[in-house]
Parts: structure tokens; C-alpha cells; sequence
């Protein structure tokens, strides 16, 4: 009840303005985070493979 007293007097400028955020959960929040870091992490790791690729098929056309 407090809180919620509390919540209304305040500004809007000092409460939380992103409504995505402010109705989910600390653990929403955490897993999308996690979830986004994945997806880079992911590109980059293909990235490197399709480059650890390319050079492999170039470096042996080199060698004939």
C-alpha cells in the first residue's frame, strides 16, 4: 500500500520510463540480455569459421 502511495507522488521523470521493462521480471530481463550476447557470440563464431574456411581453401589452392 505504501509503496504503491509512494510510486504516485513520485515524478515521472524519476520513475522508470521503458514500460518493456518496467513489466518484466528481473529474470526476463536477464534472459534476454543472455539471449542477445548468445546470438553475437553465435555470428561471431561463424564468422570465424567461415574465415578459418576461406583461408584453408585458398592457402591450398595456393599450394597445386
Amino acid at each position: 500500500m505504501a509503496e504503491m502511495r509512494d510510486y504516485k507522488r513520485r515524478r515521472q521523470s524519476y520513475r522508470a520510463k521503458n514500460v518493456h521493462i518496467t513489466k518484466k521480471s528481473y529474470t526476463e530481463i536477464i534472459r534476454d540480455v543472455i539471449d542477445v550476447h548468445m546470438e553475437e557470440l553465435t555470428n561471431k563464431w561463424h564468422d570465424e569459421i567461415h574465415d578459418e574456411a576461406s583461408s584453408s581453401v585458398s592457402s591450398s589452392s595456393v599450394r597445386r
